[in-house]
């Protein structure tokens, strides 16, 4: 994924699902306008960046599922109340 997404301000919904992904860029966190983020059905073998808990208070959904996540869920994603997420 280019880091060129992390321009992209105003973006609410962004679909990489069935991308063959192996890692989540970090600075997908800087999306802050960001509602829906699905990273679903790829090949994600990374922990997940601690970054994407700045997303915690404007994300409705993230989806990480159907992957083959590697280590522990960062304590950021505590922040995660009212987000649908789905690994």
């Amino acid at each position: 994924v280019s880091a060129d997404f992390s321009r992209l301000d105003d973006l609410l919904v962004l679909n990489l699902a069935l991308n063959n992904l192996t890692s989540i860029p970090s600075d997908l966190g800087n999306l802050q306008k960001l509602k829906v983020l699905n990273i679903s059905s790829n090949f994600l073998s990374q922990p997940i960046p601690a970054e994407l808990g700045k997303l915690a208070d404007v994300l409705a959904v993230l989806d990480l599922s159907d992957n083959e996540l590697n280590g522990s869920i960062p304590s950021t994603f505590a922040k995660f109340e009212d987000t649908s997420v789905h690994l």
